[in-house]
Formats: C-alpha cells, structure tokens, sequence
C-alpha cells in the first residue's frame, strides 16, 4: 500500500485517467458504517478509460456500476471480490497482471476482459447475457453459471483438468471444477472440428492441425 507521508493516510488504489492524471483512494466506510474497499471509491469516482491499480488492503471489493469501461491492474495483488454491472448500464472491466481473485460475477449486458490476466480465481459467475474472455489462469469452479466452455474461452484456448484431459467446447460451465486455461493442443478432431477448441480442423500431421 502507498503512504502518504504528510499525513500517513495509507492508500489501497491509485486511479489513472487517460491524461496520466493520478487519483489515490483509501479504504473507508459507507453511510451504515460498514467498512468499504479503496477499490470500490475507485470504481465509482474513476472516469471512464481509467486504470485502477491496486496498491495493497486486506479486504478488497469492487462494484463496477454506472456504465462504464476500466481497466484494472492486480499488481500482483488479490482481490476479494468483483462485480461488473448491477443495476446502471453495460459496464465493462478488463482485468490484466497477475494477481488472485476469490470471486468474479459479470452480470447481464456487462463484459469481463481476462486476456491479459493470470492467476487463481476461486469462483468466476457469467449470467446468461454477459460476455467474458479467458487466455490463462486457473478456476475452481463456476457455481451455477450460465454458458458453456467455449463461451467464455479465446480463440485457440481450451480448459485443462486436474487429470490433465481437456474440457468439451460444449461443455456447460456449471460441470467444471479446477480447470486451468492452455493453448489447445487440438488432439481430438470430430467431423471436422477441434472437440475443445471448436476449431475447424482439415488435418493432422505428426499431431499438429492444419485448417484450410
């Protein structure tokens, strides 16, 4: 965490508008008193197009709500818990650098960008109606998500278990635990069509795919 050295505030979250401009937030309270993450200020007050960095904190939870696109950077850091829309517009986050995240919702008519992330999440929530993208890191589990595998996976992408078989493309995202995302190795061709990937397959040779 940043300290501020005339008076020893320590700050959780830096804010950083397009224009380079630095805006730094601690933890607080709401009005009930409850305690609130430097991270959820941030995903109020920041201005659209903002990279919100986390600095430190040991409850970290954000709400992203009002309408609108920011890009956070775990900083090697971990994140308790993230929302991506609740009630006010398409809100869409992108998440980059590696860090942890206990849970992820991304609720109707709001999109989650993970193409940059790494890490372990404990929970990743897609509603029917959302839009999320993985390239790498590890998830435990999905709860009762709406989607399939391939729903949220980037082209060439593929979930691996813990046994080290590989997800169906189809697969409904409520069925898998402990998956990790890799590059897809295209080892199951059907009719044409890569079974984890969904890519179009017109041959193998010595094991590597080949499209037209």
């Amino acid at each position: 965490a940043g300290k501020c050295e005339g008076c020893g505030t320590v700050f959780t979250v830096k804010a950083t508008n397009s224009a380079g401009a630095a805006v730094y937030y601690a933890d607080g309270r709401y009005g009930n008193g409850n305690t609130r993450s430097g991270l959820d200020a941030a995903f109020e007050k920041a201005a659209a197009g903002s990279t919100v960095t986390l600095l430190g904190g040991s409850t970290i939870v954000g709400y992203l709500d009002g309408g609108k696109a920011l890009t956070l950077e775990l900083n090697g850091k971990a994140a308790n818990t993230l929302y991506v829309g609740r009630s006010k517009g398409a809100n869409s986050l992108t998440i980059q650098g590696p860090g942890d995240i206990g849970s992820l919702y991304v609720h109707k008519g709001n999109a989650a960008d993970l193409t940059n992330w790494s890490g372990t999440m404990n929970l990743l929530y897609v509603y029917d109606g959302s839009k999320t993208t993985l390239t790498g890191g590890t998830v435990a589990g999905f709860g009762n998500s709406a989607g399939t595998a391939g729903s949220v996976l980037a082209e060439g992408r593929a979930f691996q278990k813990e046994d080290g078989t590989f997800a169906a493309y189809g697969a409904a995202l409520s069925t898998l635990e402990n998956v990790t995302v890799t590059a897809c190795p295209h080892t199951d061709i059907q009719s044409g069509h890569c079974r984890y990937c969904n890519k179009t397959v017109a041959a193998t040779v010595n094991g590597t795919a080949y499209d037209d």
